[in-house]
């Protein structure tokens, strides 16, 4: 069995730029998305649910306003998942920029054992 220092640094040499834990968060961050958009969806079902029970019954201002303000709700809720997007936009970004810089790594890790 290897001493655990020794075990600490094969594990940070297989994975030395967190990878794996990016994966993760980037897996993390379209589980979150999902979560948003389903209940933004449930939401909004619920709502204009409610607005045509109000509309077939007549009932309107007190439940219209508070209905108003739900949708409001929504919309913050529309606006974080707009957020959540962007930080996706990031990640590509940073994807996209890391690939050369790794490649430039590697190219000087083997030149280097030459």
């Amino acid at each position: 069995m290897a001493p655990r220092n020794q075990s600490e640094s094969v594990g940070q040499s297989v994975d030395p730029f967190g990878i794996d834990r990016l994966s993760v968060d980037y897996d993390y961050l379209l589980f979150k998305i999902h979560d948003v958009v389903s209940s933004i969806q449930l939401k909004t079902i619920e709502i204009c649910e409610q607005q045509n029970n109000l509309v077939e019954k007549g009932i309107i201002e007190q439940v219209i306003d508070s209905n108003l303000q739900n949708l409001q709700e929504l919309l913050k809720k529309c606006e974080e998942l707009e957020t959540h997007f962007d930080m996706l936009d990031q990640i590509d970004v940073i994807v996209d920029s890391f690939r050369p810089r790794l490649e430039k790594v590697i190219q000087g890790h083997v030149a280097s054992k030459k």
